[in-house]
């Protein structure tokens, strides 16, 4: 029951992220959702090629996992 829990929350995750990468799209920002082994998490990454930028998305990217799974 517990992983069932885990799960859904999980696929709230999946959603919310893939919702703000399509939106950040939209504005001309690309970017692409990716699957963190590590963690088990998913992490949002920008289309930027700026070292700020990508670290900025990965830690918000982090929060969200850590307050909602």
């Amino acid at each position: 029951m517990q992983n069932r829990i885990v799960s859904n929350k999980f696929i709230v995750d999946k959603f919310v992220l893939k919702s703000l990468a399509f939106l950040l799209f939209i504005l001309g920002l690309p970017c692409f959702v990716i699957k963190d082994h590590l963690f088990g998490g998913l992490v949002l990454v920008t289309g930027m090629h700026t070292h700020q930028t990508f670290l900025n998305s990965v830690l918000i990217a982090y929060v969200f996992n850590v307050f909602n799974v």
